[in-house]
């Protein structure tokens, strides 16, 4: 929980710094529609894909390939599968190859915070919350094509520094 809460929460000062904004001029402010948004996130992403990522994928690949290998590949393909809703996001060609580049560190970031501690514990209910944090906070803050762009730079930074301290602790 502490991880993507943190990383959130770092990412959300730093676009306000950097968009000269308030803080609760980036958050949605239709406070009643957070539950929803909860369950709706919880149902939609994680629920759905970790069994299938972790449970299923991660775990076979990183029987033959450890934990560290395994992490990487899951989150390449995971990435990957993703790839339609990058083309949805409308943005210009610079914008989605920086986007599409910054979702991939984002999500290999994530893969292997979520392989060491799936591999640690062997419990996907970690592996779900993570998930959903990501997905649920991220939607909690307003965009704009630039904006967006922009956190999931600073995303992509702050899980692969995230992934790399979770190396070098578990070494």
């Amino acid at each position: 929980v502490i991880i993507p809460a943190v990383i959130f929460v770092i990412n959300v000062i730093v676009l306000s710094a950097v968009s000269q904004k308030n803080i609760g001029e980036l958050l949605k402010q239709d406070y009643a529609s957070y539950p929803l948004m909860f369950i709706l996130h919880l149902l939609m992403g994680p629920t759905a894909e970790e069994p299938g990522w972790r449970g299923y994928f991660f775990t076979e690949v990183s029987a033959k390939r450890g934990i560290l290998k395994g992490s990487v590949i899951t989150g390449l393909v995971w990435g990957l599968w993703h790839t339609p809703l990058w083309l949805m996001e409308g943005l210009s060609p610079l914008n989605l190859v920086i986007y599409a580049l910054s979702f991939m560190g984002t999500i290999i970031g994530m893969s292997i915070i979520m392989g060491y501690i799936f591999g640690k514990h062997r419990n996907l209910i970690y592996c779900t919350i993570i998930h959903l944090l990501f997905n649920f906070l991220n939607a909690l803050v307003v965009y704009d094509q630039n904006s967006q762009v922009f956190a999931l730079v600073i995303y992509a930074v702050l899980y692969l520094l995230a992934a790399g301290i979770m190396i070098l602790v578990n070494r």
